[in-house]
């Protein structure tokens, strides 16, 4: 979900500039899930549905089975102009006549960096897909100064004009759930720290278990919630293990699955968390640490170079695979007075740092046209 984030935050920070001279076209293949259709109502875009092509049937259905979707788009184009198409994840072989508008996106190199992590044919498709990428593609973004090291170490004869652009998370108070609601929704009368990570193996869940197993023994109490989708393609068994461990060292009163929850009751729960923590053993640009950050909330992050760049300021950081380290941070932010009530949201500062945000995307790509 964080890449559907992250184009969602593109989409509204651009659409709600004041300034309505940049128009944002939203290209889909149809139909939409409940949750993106209500996340673009309101907005001033102009929405193009892909399925709905005027082409004969015989040719869409073509397209379509050929999972091409800048095939698609290329067909579509011709009757629907635009200056700049984002982003691009992947290079195809009918990219050429997109190239001069098309701007890639290649969010992390991950696979370079825990490999074991990946089957070899997930490798081998990333390898590929990105040396295209580095080879054809001439407008490049990427979400940090870390992963702009990485692609120069990668793909050193890459011609590509590459920049980095820095996401942040846009949030209005509409957006939050009722806080009482939300809290006995979901059956949380104690305090509690909230990990919003899919269930996937790299982002370090279990340190949090032995963080929170270490400290039970000393009977300080509190909740650990985790929200996000409970499964693992690369590790069918990794949410099985986790809950396991949860079983054998009796914190099934302390833990708290929520699973895959509505965006507005995440984003409540985090905003009444003591503290967000994200253990992530590596990141592209965490839009957990950017929903924190604009939320107001403190921040517990593993100490990789990717959140040392997004987490600047008064932020705690920990070993990535210390429990100790983390477990000492929660001891002493228990301990903290300063831990009582969340910094107040301020709807004021997001729409300044909304307009921000979009003028900067404009900018962006307006260097990119020209």
């Amino acid at each position: 979900m964080g890449g559907v984030y992250y184009v969602l935050n593109l989409i509204k920070s651009i659409s709600r500039l004041e300034d309505k001279s940049v128009q944002v076209h939203v290209f889909y293949f149809g139909p939409l899930s409940e949750e993106l259709d209500h996340e673009l109502k309101g907005l001033d875009i102009v929405r193009v549905d892909m399925s709905q092509m005027s082409l004969p049937k015989k040719v869409l259905l073509k397209l379509i089975e050929a999972n091409n979707p800048h095939r698609i788009l290329r067909s579509f184009l011709k009757n629907h102009p635009v200056d700049a198409l984002y982003p691009f994840l992947s290079w195809g072989e009918y990219d050429y006549t997109l190239t001069s508008k098309a701007i890639y996106w290649i969010p992390d190199f991950q696979h370079k960096f825990l490999p074991q992590l990946f089957s070899s044919d997930e490798l081998k498709s990333r390898d590929l897909q990105f040396s295209a990428i580095a080879e054809h593609a001439i407008h490049l973004i990427l979400s940090s100064h870390d992963a702009l090291g990485h692609f120069k170490e990668f793909y050193p004869n890459s011609k590509a004009e590459v920049r980095v652009l820095q996401f942040m998370s846009l949030i209005n108070e509409s957006e939050l759930s009722d806080k009482q609601n939300v809290l006995d929704k979901f059956k949380l009368s104690r305090p509690y720290f909230i990990v919003c990570n899919q269930f996937w193996s790299h982002k370090n869940h279990l340190l949090v278990l032995e963080a929170l197993a270490a400290l039970d023994q000393k009977n300080i109490g509190f909740d650990i919630v985790f929200t996000g989708k409970p499964h693992d393609h690369r590790d069918s068994q990794y949410f099985n293990k986790l809950s396991a461990y949860v079983e054998s060292n009796t914190l099934n009163d302390q833990v708290k699955f929520l699973g895959f929850i509505d965006r507005a009751d995440q984003l409540t729960l985090m905003r009444e968390s003591l503290a967000v923590i994200q253990p992530s053993l590596f990141e592209g640009w965490s839009t957990v640490n950017e929903d924190a950050k604009t939320l107001g909330k403190r921040v517990i992050a593993s100490d990789i170079p990717i959140h040392r760049e997004q987490l600047v300021g008064d932020y705690d950081f920990f070993e990535p695979h210390s429990a100790n380290e983390l477990a000492d941070i929660i001891t002493k932010k228990l301990g903290s007075t300063s831990m009582e009530n969340p910094t107040e949201f301020s709807l004021l500062q997001n729409q300044s740092r909304n307009q921000a945000y979009g003028l900067k995307l404009v900018s962006l790509f307006e260097k990119f046209k020209h």
